[in-house]
């Protein structure tokens, strides 16, 4: 028997019916950015094995790299529309060719000194922690791969 169109839903769950605030799609796009690089450092890691094996795979590295800043330039470009900060050509490849030294400058730009310090302090940990999953990868790829080859090594260069 339908339900008269003013009766509650019974299916619903309880979290669509609370008043949840709504997610800005900028912060979830800068987001996604974060995890997309965890997920290119990670695979940056693993392209260490095949590299070793077969130096014919070293694009691999530099195209993971590439997206990489393409990634950060993404990042920089969503969290300057979310500040209605202007990123004009300048910041564009100011960002790819000097990623280092422009995302500080960025950062010192388009906030306050304090957060703007604060923030690069955070890169600059987050950058560490791709690093420690970049490393921690291929340490763990390499152990895989010397157990089921064992008679090539990636270690021993």
């Amino acid at each position: 028997m339908p339900q008269p169109p003013s009766a509650p839903n019974p299916y619903a769950s309880a979290a669509a019916e609370s008043d949840a605030p709504d997610v800005d799609p900028l912060a979830t796009a800068k987001r996604r950015c974060l995890i997309w690089m965890i997920a290119l450092f990670a695979a940056n890691g693993l392209c260490i094995v095949p590299t070793s094996m077969n130096p014919g795979f070293e694009f691999l590295s530099t195209a993971i790299s590439i997206l990489v800043l393409l990634l950060a330039l993404s990042w920089c470009d969503h969290d300057a529309k979310q500040r209605n900060f202007a990123m004009g050509t300048f910041w564009w490849l100011f960002i790819f060719f000097g990623a280092p030294i422009a995302i500080p400058f960025y950062f010192f730009r388009s906030r306050d000194k304090r957060e703007a310090f604060s923030l690069t302090v955070k890169a600059l940990l987050f950058f560490t922690f791709l690093l420690f999953v970049s490393i921690t990868v291929a340490v763990v790829a390499g152990g895989i791969a010397q157990l089921m080859l064992p008679e090539v090594s990636i270690f021993d260069e």
